[in-house]
């Protein structure tokens, strides 16, 4: 809305005349139509609204990422249960590995006492 007030303001200034006096430099430029000047301003203008409203967007976007994965299910509780099951798992092959080498060391000793 604010955009559109002061397109209209812009044109209104343009046609009516109260546009400040021109310069020598704005005198060499004659050839320029005003409309496209306005229209340019207020491509312009459009542009850094459009950009604004998507820098916000971003930010919105990343916040409700965030919460996202840091809730119940989200993406840092599930890396973390993988890890920890992951060490789990290494913890039992640890543990089974041991065992294994105690047997046969045992078995081992038990084959030389016998010869």
């Amino acid at each position: 809305m604010e955009l559109l007030a002061k397109v209209n303001k812009k044109i209104d200034d343009d046609f009516d005349g109260k546009k400040e006096k021109p310069s020598k430099k704005d005198k060499a430029k004659k050839d320029v139509d005003p409309v496209n000047n306005v229209v340019e301003e207020t491509v312009k203008a459009a542009e850094a609204e459009v950009e604004k409203a998507q820098e916000k967007a971003d930010k919105v976007i990343e916040k409700t990422i965030e919460k996202k994965e840091a809730s119940a299910n989200g993406m840092i509780d599930i890396f973390a249960r993988v890890l920890s099951d992951n060490a789990k798992v290494q913890a039992r092959k640890d543990d089974m590995r041991s065992k294994l080498e105690t047997a046969i060391m045992t078995r081992a000793a038990a084959t030389d006492a016998k010869i």
